[in-house]
């Protein structure tokens, strides 16, 4: 090999390496936001609870005397109120309900009996159209 195609092939190399710096670059990127410490990012104040009282506030000291133990129910427990939830698809579109069969149950219906079946509602967009009458 000459020194001239030796130097040639480092150029390409040295190319070939800068230009695939960027897409590693991006991907490290991503990767670094899916799978980071800040989806796991821990507040320093969590840590204070696991070793005792936060600085500054006295311990509570329990009292066993006679105060009235209140005792927590479900019912009083204050729910949000809760949105109605609207209609999947209004009742005022037209409905096309498609049967799917497999060709040997078409063939002879009699021998087979259904055990289930499964159901999807689909939404779809007809643009309308212009027709004449002649």
């Amino acid at each position: 090999m000459t020194p001239e195609r030796e130097q040639q092939l480092l150029e390409r190399i040295s190319a070939l390496e800068q230009e695939n710096a960027l897409p590693r670059q991006k991907l490290d990127l991503v990767l670094r936001k899916l799978f980071g410490k800040s989806s796991e990012a821990l507040d320093p104040a969590q840590l204070e609870l696991l070793l005792g009282e936060p600085p500054g506030k006295a311990p509570a000291s329990p009292t066993f005397g006679d105060a009235p133990v209140v005792e927590a129910s479900a019912a009083s427990v204050a729910r949000p109120d809760r949105k109605p939830r609207r209609e999947r698809i209004p009742d005022h579109l037209p409905v096309v309900e498609e049967v799917l069969l497999p060709e040997p149950v078409e063939a002879s219906p009699d021998v087979w009996r259904r055990i289930g079946e499964e159901r999807s509602d689909q939404l779809d967009y007809q643009p309308a159209g212009s027709s004449s009458a002649a």
